[in-house]
């Protein structure tokens, strides 16, 4: 954390927004919208900051479980967790977590500490069965967490909530597995009759500049004799 130290609240250069709170009364305090702190340092110095990473939790998400981490339901809760896909930042899509939670989940942490999921998957609200259910997930290979998932029968809509960390998305491919892009080109490798054309196209023929179709990754767009054709992505081959 940055900031610097001062042997004073008076001449640590409080900003305009920021007030004198005695030390004795508090040892992290907010001072402002910028949300800068004081902690105390020894011989009475203390260093201002800002806090990064860090979001204050609301008071109805700390209160829904008592001030509990929701997770291991054991440490206080200290931060407010989105559970993606969601990007609207409601209480419904909200998880209250503990600083040790949100660590071992950005540490991507399998294993026994995670145990506290046998209790958290039957938490009544959406978020945090659907985090409970990913997080579980992740450690399937281990048999307490494979017995736990065979155990619980949560909402589809919370099964696929949870899921979705986990989904790749369709991309168009050519017959040998390889991404196409927008612009490529590519080069048949079987003849093909054109519908509704009095031409074929023969194998090699190189079509240049395709567009994806929308919606469907089996298919591409190219021009051959200038016309505009689709062609199944399984016929040609990325050149």
């Amino acid at each position: 954390m940055e900031g610097f130290i001062s042997d004073s609240w008076e001449t640590a250069g409080l900003p305009t927004e920021g007030r004198f709170i005695p030390p004795r009364l508090m040892r992290f305090t907010n001072c402002g919208p910028a949300n800068l702190i004081f902690v105390r340092q020894p011989a009475n110095s203390y260093i201002c900051g800002q806090l990064n990473n860090r979001m204050a939790i609301s008071t109805k998400l700390s209160e829904r479980n008592q001030g509990l981490c929701e997770l291991c339901n054991s440490n206080p809760a200290t931060h407010e967790y989105l559970v993606s896909p969601r990007t609207e930042a409601v209480l419904e899509n909200l998880v209250a977590l503990c600083d040790s939670c949100l660590e071992k989940i950005n540490g991507e942490e399998k294993g026994a500490y995670w145990r506290c999921l046998e209790g958290s998957i039957w938490n009544p609200e959406p978020s945090v069965q659907a985090l409970s259910y990913r997080l579980l997930h992740t450690c399937r290979s281990e048999e307490w967490a494979d017995n736990v998932l065979n155990s619980v029968e949560p909402d589809e809509h919370i099964i696929q909530w949870g899921l979705s960390a986990f989904e790749v998305a369709d991309r168009h491919k050519d017959a040998f597995g390889n991404d196409l892009e927008n612009g490529d080109n590519v080069v048949l490798t079987q003849a093909l009759n054109v519908k509704g054309t009095s031409f074929s196209a023969a194998k090699g023929t190189v079509v240049k500049r395709i567009r994806l179709v929308s919606g469907n990754t089996e298919q591409i767009e190219g021009k051959i004799n200038d016309q505009t054709i689709v062609i199944l992505t399984k016929y040609v081959k990325k050149g």
